[in-house]
């Protein structure tokens, strides 16, 4: 699990905060915290040859492939053992779905569940096995390439620290100050990586954040002009909803790890990648600068807000024309919140393979003409470019513009014309047979089946 190529040192140091926190947390209520390195398997016949009989408590995860091997492993050996296994539903994602009728609705009755309190004490087992200390990311031979600044520190408690700093005051205006790289790590929530390793549950954080909305609606209609407003929180309530719908999508079908929702399109592009024009973008040498500040912002932190996350994808899409599956493990590498159900998901949408979405394609110019437009953002990150023009830098990608001379390179691809040739090969693919009946099937199995109910339908136009 630990050495698979979508894992990285991000991920275990993260991981391992969150453990150690755990470990005193047990301890001041008599348990032990049991650290075994070895196969899972192997570990708990070691656990059962100690105490003779044991029951397995654990979450449901949707996982990748191999962690999906793990779980098949285990459960496996504990129906040959006959060993109880019980498995506890940790969000909104639901085992067993063959379609997304009424999942909304199981959604929420998930999220309105009781929260189950944590017990003050218990009592201690007789310790028959010996553990280990946790193993840094080094002992582990885990992949070193990604580190990060002013890091999120793992664990419950920091958790907590952040939902109740983002429920109070960081939430507000929220909804846009989300989009800009600049705005957007303090008006973020920023727990998407507590949620995607464990440390706080999305029935938590949905619980608290309708509370709260609920109480700013108390408070003067919600115009405090010192806190959020409630349409704030609701935004994020959406997202939370959001998180598990895509999920979703690889509980009810695992094999869009591997491959397009929409089949017809898994040889569209090359799985054959152009070293140069997928080192340039891995490294933030694209020859634009606003793509090259989010991707080098990415790597120093495992961290960017979901606009310029789909941003890099779609510049690696559609005006590199790199399979998603090219770039896949070196953005989960990159991402602390790495969750593969949300992952795959998104790139697949932002490439277009999907087959039920409309084609996201941004503007790397426009984009930080709109979110940078002073372009502080840029010159912290492509220091190359911090002594030219506003102007100068914005206009470093577009057509006929006179360049100054420094040590940044000229683009590496003209955006207009790889974006036309994109588009031209969607509409030839789009003619294709195939394609629609593929994209009704993924249609079918994972559309949204949400709808307005409470508005009136308009009448039928001939």
């Amino acid at each position: 699990m630990l050495r698979a190529p979508d894992c990285s040192s991000l991920h275990w140091n993260f991981i391992s905060e969150a453990l150690n926190e755990l470990r005193d947390s047990l301890r001041k209520m008599g348990l032990p915290l049991l650290v075994l390195n070895e196969d899972v398997v192997s570990a708990f016949t070691h656990l059962l040859s100690a105490y003779g009989k044991i029951v397995i408590h654990c979450h449901e995860e949707t996982g990748n492939a191999i962690s999906f091997e793990r779980d098949r492993c285990v459960r496996n050996w504990t129906r040959e053992q006959g060993i109880e296994l019980i498995e506890y539903p940790q969000n909104g994602v639901i085992r067993g779905l063959r379609n997304r009728d009424g999942w909304s609705r199981k959604w929420n009755e998930r999220m309105n569940a009781q929260i189950i309190p944590i017990p003050k004490s218990t009592k201690a087992p007789d310790l028959r096995i010996t553990g280990v200390s946790l193993p840094s990311s080094t002992d582990l031979e885990i992949n070193q390439e990604f580190g990060y600044e002013n890091k999120l520190f793992g664990g419950e408690k920091a958790a907590h620290e952040l939902l109740d700093s983002f429920l109070e005051t960081r939430s507000k205006g929220y909804e846009k100050l989300m989009s800009s790289p600049i705005s957007a790590p303090h008006h973020c929530s920023r727990l998407s990586p507590y949620l995607a390793w464990g440390c706080i549950s999305s029935k938590v954080v949905v619980q608290a954040t309708r509370a709260r909305v609920a109480e700013l609606k108390a408070e003067k209609g919600g115009l405090s002009s010192e806190g959020p407003r409630p349409r704030s929180l609701t935004s994020f309530l959406s997202r939370m909803h959001w998180r598990c719908h895509f999920t979703q999508k690889l509980e009810m079908e695992p094999q869009i790890e591997f491959s397009c929702f929409n089949r017809s399109l898994d040889n569209l592009r090359s799985r054959t990648p152009n070293a140069n024009l997928l080192e340039a973008w891995r490294s933030g040498q694209t020859g634009y600068p606003f793509v090259d500040a989010c991707m080098r912002y990415l790597r120093a932190h495992g961290w960017i807000n979901f606009r310029m996350r789909a941003m890099l994808v779609s510049f690696a899409a559609y005006d590199l024309w790199l399979d998603w599956r090219l770039i896949k493990d070196f953005l989960a590498q990159t991402f602390i919140d790495y969750e593969p159900g949300i992952h795959i998901s998104q790139l697949q949408m932002q490439s277009g393979t999907t087959g039920i979405n409309t084609l996201r394609i941004y503007n790397p110019v426009k984009q930080g003409m709109d979110h940078d437009p002073k372009a502080t953002f840029i010159r912290q990150w492509v220091p190359e470019v911090a002594r030219l023009s506003i102007s100068e830098i914005h206009d470093w990608g577009t057509d006929n513009f006179l360049r100054p001379t420094v040590d940044y390179p000229h683009p590496i691809v003209d955006h207009a014309e790889a974006v036309r040739l994109a588009r031209q090969r969607f509409r030839e693919i789009r003619t294709n047979a195939n394609y629609k009946s593929d994209s009704e099937k993924v249609r079918q199995l994972h559309g949204s089946r949400k709808r307005a109910t409470n508005r009136p339908r308009k009448p039928a136009r001939r």
